[in-house]
């Protein structure tokens, strides 16, 4: 194989792996939303590990088996319960009437109303360093900004000792201050005290239940006193046929929708793998084909070159390299005879002969006769056999030139 196509082959080969790498990291980009489920924040909402965050109540149901999913889709989705957990305000109309919709298409709507906002540490942005109280007024203007006719009016006591829930469930643990709603907006109260309404059902354009504290379900307080299974059993209680979904989109973390993000969750991720399991098959059926066809060598290649290399090969394949280099010999000696004008007719022998008599050197002389006499003395290897080649040329040239 020639150099030029060895060096074809191997750019042929690395354009080839570069095709396979770009073409793979190209589905996984489209595959994979932006930032995926690997969402670093601190702050309120189920991707948050910090004290703040509600991704242990996410995960806690999750190992429960209960269907829980993290929305970030911006289209309504059918959901058995759609969790706003401690929203912002929504940008714009448009982003109400989103809103809107995704609660009119969910069988059931919990707002849980915000009350601490997070401050970060500056160094890693998947904790934070303090949380502050936020102001009530703070609390009302969220409120006023989500697609709901009525408006829960929001307060605060310093301390609750008796609770009345719901099922014989164990009473929450919040610490003080703690964020209570009216009873006289609710008409159907599920958690309550003497100073309001902690979790009750909130009529009107989208009939919602309302959590008025949400250091019930966040990460710090699933960790105080019976909270977690106080907050799977409201979940549980509230909740459709369908599954839990965590609205996302008013913590920042809409996405559009796309055939590509839709790709990696399941069934549709099993017709994903079986496209790239027969993507493979087809890379390793093309591999050894890349590129246009190699024309096959002709038989007889035009010039001498061909015809003295395949020359050269069938006389190595039949080993008569001596016999060779015999003839190559006499038809020297010949030739350096005819060059000094040596009589016509003469064989090898008388050839030689006649060289002799007419080579003033004896160094030359004695060379020539041991060149010639070569095959008497033993056999030699191809190597051996080239360099006396190459000798008798230099000598039968040098003494055909002599005249």
């Amino acid at each position: 194989m020639s150099a030029a196509r060895v060096s074809k082959k191997r750019t042929g080969t690395w354009f080839y792996w570069i095709a396979v790498v770009s073409l793979l990291s190209a589905i996984y980009l489209l595959v994979t939303p932006g930032g995926g489920n690997n969402v670093r924040s601190a702050k309120n909402n189920a991707f948050s590990r910090s004290a703040l965050g509600h991704y242990g109540l996410w995960h806690l149901l999750n190992e429960l088996g209960e269907p829980a999913i993290r929305q970030r889709s911006v289209l309504p989705v059918p959901a058995g319960l759609l969790v706003f957990a401690e929203p912002r305000s929504p940008d714009d109309l448009v982003e109400v009437q989103q809103l809107a919709d995704a609660m009119d298409e969910a069988d059931e709507s919990l707002v849980v109303l915000p009350k601490r906002k997070a401050v970060g540490n500056g160094f890693d942005d998947k904790w934070i360093s303090e949380s502050k109280l936020r102001r009530v007024s703070d609390v009302a203007e969220v409120i006023s900004e989500l697609p709901m006719l009525w408006r829960p009016r929001v307060r605060r006591v310093d301390e609750v000792r008796s609770w009345q829930t719901f099922d014989g469930q164990p009473a929450p643990t919040i610490p003080g201050p703690v964020q209570l709603i009216k009873h006289d907006e609710l008409i159907e109260p599920l958690i309550q005290c003497r100073d309001g309404v902690l979790l009750g059902y909130l009529d009107g354009r989208h009939g919602t239940w309302v959590l008025s504290d949400p250091d019930v379900l966040a990460n710090h307080g699933l960790l105080r006193g019976d909270n977690a299974q106080l907050a799977v059993a409201i979940l549980r209680r509230i909740r459709g046929d369908g599954a839990i979904a965590f609205d996302e989109t008013l913590h920042g973390f809409a996405q559009e929708p796309s055939v590509f993000h839709l790709a990696r969750e399941y069934p549709v991720s099993i017709v994903t793998v079986h496209l790239l399991l027969l993507l493979a098959v087809v890379a390793l059926a093309a591999r050894g084909r890349f590129g246009a066809i190699v024309p096959p060598p002709v038989a007889i290649a035009d010039g001498k070159a061909f015809l003295i290399e395949n020359v050269v090969a069938l006389q190595q394949y039949a080993g008569h390299k001596e016999t060779s280099l015999m003839r190559y010999a006499r038809m020297s000696v010949r030739r350096a005879a005819t060059r000094l004008r040596a009589p016509r007719g003469l064989d090898f022998e008388q050839s030689l002969d006649w060289l002799q008599q007419r080579i003033p050197d004896a160094a030359t002389r004695d060379e020539l006769i041991q060149l010639c006499r070569w095959q008497k003395t033993k056999t030699r290897t191809e190597r051996d056999i080239a360099v006396i080649a190459r000798r008798i040329q230099e000598v039968t040239n040098r003494i055909g030139n002599a005249s």
